[in-house]
């Protein structure tokens, strides 16, 4: 089991690696057998087409946010914003694994946009889950839309806030989410 394991995550930081380099519309399953070191047979093995291979990078780009989310919390003291605290935290954590595993969004909007699904009922599952009642849902809204407004300009790389702007930003947000 832990061969396969090591495979399959083997596998998956390749799929992330070949889309970083050439784009999600030229990922193939060729491609990223190549550069994982596997055969083809191994490859399908662990995921039989490219989109069973997309769901699984955006899968893995949901639990990359959820651990993240999770070693904020327990940072954080006990407080009615917590969630939503560490939420905005965890989506701009800037860090290779989760900036890698961002690709994953890309790629399944390129090549499928039903393979975000999964990223969208987590999204209205965590705007249900939160109970700060002093923010209601439209201030609540539009703090999580503008961490994800920011998270996805980092993504693209199309971002113009400069890194002092950037945690100006982030900390409004946090405050926004005391208030």
């Amino acid at each position: 089991m832990g061969k396969r394991k090591n495979s399959y995550d083997n596998i998956l930081n390749a799929a992330e690696a070949v889309v970083l380099k050439v784009g999600a519309a030229h990922m193939t399953l060729d491609s990223v057998a190549r550069k994982a070191g596997v055969s083809k047979g191994g490859l399908l093995y662990n995921f039989p087409t490219k989109e069973i291979l997309l769901k699984a990078m955006v899968s893995r780009l949901i639990q990359c946010f959820e651990e993240e989310r999770i070693k904020k919390i327990a940072k954080m003291k006990a407080e009615p914003a917590r969630e939503i605290k560490a939420r905005i935290l965890s989506m701009l954590a800037r860090n290779r694994r989760t900036d890698q595993s961002a690709a994953a969004l890309l790629a399944a909007i390129a090549c499928n946009p039903k393979l975000v699904e999964p990223i969208r009922k987590d999204g209205l599952k965590f705007m249900a889950e939160i109970t700060t009642p002093a923010l209601g849902f439209e201030r609540k809204a539009i703090i999580l839309l503008a961490a994800v407004g920011l998270h996805l300009q980092e993504i693209l790389q199309v971002s113009c806030l400069n890194d002092k702007q950037r945690k100006s930003v982030i900390a409004e947000l946090l405050r926004l989410a005391d208030a």
